[in-house]
């Protein structure tokens, strides 16, 4: 693609930025193209900042936790499985 993505390469081994890459395929092409290169910093959060999997105490969590919806930021992880499945993409390790 001509452009150097190595300099990210520090914050995906810390964990913090992941590298997509976006392709597609051209009528009547064998290989796939790459079309665009996203660098995503991993800070995901929920309601009130909420983080899936850890508990975090503040009375507005606590509300969602009670409500049931922490039960579902938790399985955050499993929905956007499912969603790159059914969207067909994949993560190229």
């Amino acid at each position: 693609m001509s452009h150097c993505v190595v300099s990210y390469s520090n914050q995906c081994a810390d964990g913090n930025t992941a590298i997509w890459s976006i392709c597609a395929h051209r009528e009547g092409a064998e290989e796939r193209e790459h079309v665009l290169t996203v660098a995503l910093d991993i800070g995901a959060r929920g309601r009130y900042n909420a983080m899936p999997n850890k508990r975090q105490k503040t009375t507005q969590v606590q509300r969602l936790e009670e409500g049931g919806y922490i039960r579902l930021l938790d399985r955050s992880e499993y929905v956007m499985k499912e969603w790159m499945q059914r969207e067909r993409l994949r993560r190229d390790d």
